[in-house]
């Protein structure tokens, strides 16, 4: 074996060689295994998987705070206008008055943060509608009847879904336009199931009449009205929460 420094040889076949003093060997055997052990650990580190990023994490001090902090990004987003929709699973039963269809029930789904879905059903037909709430505004963004099963969407197709009209607008100001709606606020409203003060109602010109909807930012949509040219009229108002309204 090559002892690294000192350039000495030790075979067997010389035994002269190996009858170094006493002082010397001590010295040359202890370097020897120093050298050995330092080689072993120093192949050992070469041999260790490591990359830049490694060293730069190594570099970097820890931070606990903005790990837990990334993971509750887009958990809760600040959309105000989410509070003018009932809560996931909620089912609503509005009582109507003026035509057969005036009653439905009203089923809401929240798809996503910025994304619900609303089925209401009439006794005559299912519509699913899907609203898209932005900082701004809510859009309807699908109307269609369900003809055996409703529409599923993914994240991405509902984006690729267009404003088909928008139905409230952000920030909310009585006497504000948009589209060919007005907006009135506040307005109180009675309704069978509880009674509202601080609504926002939005009314439009339709053929024949005028159309009222009244929002709540807790229980959403609270009523509808179809305000007929000639003085008829269309009612249908927010009767019970989660269980069927009793009827007199």
């Amino acid at each position: 074996m090559m002892l690294s420094g000192k350039g000495v040889f030790i075979s067997k076949t010389s035994e002269k060689k190996r009858q170094n003093p006493k002082t010397k060997k001590p010295k040359s055997l202890y370097y020897a295994i120093f050298t050995a052990i330092f080689a072993l650990a120093a192949l050992t580190i070469f041999l260790q998987p490591w990359s830049t990023n490694d060293a730069n994490k190594a570099l970097l001090p820890s931070n606990e705070e903005n790990d837990s902090s990334n993971e509750e990004i887009g958990e809760q987003p600040n959309l105000p206008l989410r509070n003018y929709f009932k809560q996931d699973g909620d089912v609503a039963y509005f009582l109507g008055m003026g035509n057969e269809y005036a009653s439905f029930k009203e089923t809401t789904a929240w798809l996503f943060d910025n994304y619900v879905e609303v089925q209401e059903d009439n006794g005559g037909a299912v519509i699913q509608k899907v609203y898209h709430i932005q900082q701004n505004a809510i859009e309807l963004v699908y109307e269609e009847i369900i003809e055996k099963e409703k529409k599923s969407f993914t994240l991405a197709q509902l984006n690729q879904l267009d404003s088909l009209h928008i139905i409230l607008q952000w920030p909310i100001v009585s006497g504000e336009t948009f589209e060919n709606k007005s907006v009135t606020y506040p307005v109180n409203f009675k309704t069978p199931y509880k009674n509202y003060d601080n609504l926002i109602q939005i009314s439009e010109a339709v053929e024949g009449g005028k159309n009222h909807f009244y929002y709540d930012d807790e229980d959403g949509l609270i009523a509808e009205q179809y305000i007929m040219n000639e003085g008829g009229e269309v009612t249908s108002v927010l009767a019970s929460i989660n269980e069927p309204p009793i009827t007199k």
